[in-house]
């Protein structure tokens, strides 16, 4: 990494950066970051999806699986202007561009030597949902869900069909947390 975090990540998020996110995840499985326009909670969240899924290369098991990560958004037209940018801007800030390839086709950001993989999806019909719960992470298992701008979910239940889909197995479920984006108060938590 080139960059300092101090100088990359906003103030008021270098004490998830730094210590008690781990903790806290690991308790409940959820993080929530609530904000207003320009808060910073996209940024954050792209950088530490980043980071988060680089260390964990670096302690990565022979014969274990990879961490990924699935990137949604309600609305397919906005994945690669919103959520996509966001991670790929976050991979330059941080100076490892020479370590991810980015795709448009299929919507994917790879980090090179590994099975780890960051993928896009949108959750506007219920079409869509089906998609989710067929999506295969070969020689990986997904780690962290980011849902962005949570808002715009119809209710927790949408949330809940996609975490239903994504915990089939219980040794993947002990593994996976969430990461969710929203500028309201919802009725998600």
């Amino acid at each position: 990494m080139k960059n300092k975090l101090s100088d990359i990540v906003l103030p008021n998020y270098w004490d998830l950066l730094e210590d008690g996110i781990g903790d806290q995840l690991e308790r409940s499985r959820k993080l929530f970051l609530r904000g207003g326009r320009f808060s910073g909670k996209s940024y954050w969240a792209a950088h530490h999806i980043i980071l988060t899924l680089m260390e964990l290369a670096v302690v990565h098991k022979e014969g274990d699986p990879w961490a990924c990560c699935l990137a949604l958004r309600k609305y397919s037209n906005t994945l690669k202007t919103s959520v996509y940018a966001e991670i790929a801007n976050a991979i330059i800030n941080l100076g490892v561009e020479d370590k991810w390839q980015m795709l448009v086709n299929p919507m994917e950001i790879r980090l090179k030597g590994t099975k780890t993989v960051i993928k896009f999806a949108n959750l506007n019909t219920a079409e869509d949902y089906g998609k989710v719960k067929s999506i295969k992470w070969p020689g990986g298992y997904c780690r962290m869900i980011w849902f962005e701008e949570a808002d715009q979910f119809l209710s927790k239940h949408d949330v809940d069909q996609v975490l239903l889909s994504l915990y089939r197995r219980t040794e993947i479920y002990l593994k996976l947390y969430l990461l969710i984006i929203h500028h309201l108060a919802l009725h998600i938590g």
